[in-house]
């Protein structure tokens, strides 16, 4: 019996874990991933991010974090 519950336990910790990288991957899609963070002369957020598709983008946010301007800079895939 207290292996059962052990193994049960088990299982309901790795399933939590596949949840929480799921959610990960999902937030990292929609976010992007983000590759450098700094503030422009005029105290803007710039964001270097890759997309889903592989562009490096660079993006400039307001003081709410909404998007003001975006421009994709690179390729991540081409490294030469």
């Amino acid at each position: 019996m207290t292996q059962r519950v052990g193994d049960t336990a088990g299982q309901a910790v790795g399933q939590v874990g596949q949840t929480a990288n799921q959610a990960v991957g999902q937030v990292s899609d929609q976010a992007g991933r983000l590759l450098e963070e700094t503030v422009d002369e005029a105290g803007r957020m710039v964001q270097r991010v890759i997309d889903e598709s592989g562009n490096v983008v660079e993006r400039t946010l307001n003081e709410s974090g909404q998007v003001l301007d975006e421009a994709v800079i690179g390729d991540a895939s081409n490294s030469g």
